[in-house]
This record gives C-alpha cells, structure tokens and sequence, in this order.
C-alpha cells in the first residue's frame, strides 16, 4: 500500500528484542525501518542520517525501565540536528511526567502498552502525517 506520506521509520533504543518485534509488525505493514539503533548519537556520527533526514523518516524511540532522561536526551539530540523530526516514544509503562516530559522535549507522538497491533499502525500512521497523538492500551 502506497501512503500520502513518508513511511519510513528510524527505531531508536536499548532494547533490541522489542525492536526486532516492532520492526516485524511495521514491516507487515509496508513501513520501512531504515535504521535500528542504540543511541541517537549512532545515527547522527554517520552518513545514514542523511538517509534518515532524506526521507523524512519518524523517530521511533522504545524506551523501557525506570530512567526516562535518557529518552528525553535521545529526543532533544534528534532536535538539535533536525527540528522538523516527527519523533514518537514506545514506553512500557504509564508515568504522567514522562509523556510531559516527552512533550516538551519536542515528540510528536507517546505510545504505552502497545498491545494491539491495528491501533499501533493506526497511531504511527497519525504520527506520520503529523497529528499530535498519544495512545494508551488501557484506553482500547
């Protein structure tokens, strides 16, 4: 399927089981994860952030456990290098502060508890034509 919009997908974080889930589930979809990294700093030292930037690529950041800082530097250090990044968090679990914080820090999109996949690709798809969007599983 053709999208209206760019579909290509940048993951970003520790965890990489969940990463290898996650890209599964959007490439059955027909995004394009063209980078899956550690740290932000990996995609910013080398020539695959022109790729990224290139194709408008939404940062996709899992973030897991209890220290959200270093989420929120993740987000600030994709800003600092390209203000225009759509960015959006995965987040295990529900904590007011952190979605505040990823806010402010500049995401465009905040995901907890992501266990239906329909609602995942539709939240991803809002992200990616820029719509402010936040979704808790505990909501569906």
């Amino acid at each position: 399927m053709r999208r209206p919009y760019p579909s290509a997908i940048a993951l970003v974080g520790e965890n990489s089981l969940r990463k290898v889930g996650l890209t599964r589930i959007l490439n059955s979809e027909n995004f394009q994860v063209i980078a899956s990294i550690s740290d932000a700093d990996d995609l910013l030292s080398d020539d695959a952030l022109q790729k990224v930037l290139a194709s408008q690529a939404l940062f996709l950041i899992v973030h897991s456990g209890d220290d959200f800082g270093s989420t929120v530097e993740q987000i600030d250090s994709f800003k600092r290098h390209h203000a225009d990044a759509r960015i959006a968090v995965v987040a295990d679990h529900y904590r007011l502060s952190d979605l505040v914080a990823a806010f402010r820090a500049g995401a465009t999109g905040y995901f907890i508890d992501v266990m239906n996949c329909d609602a995942f690709i539709q939240s991803i798809e809002l992200v990616m034509i820029c719509l402010l969007y936040t979704f808790d599983a505990a909501d569906d």
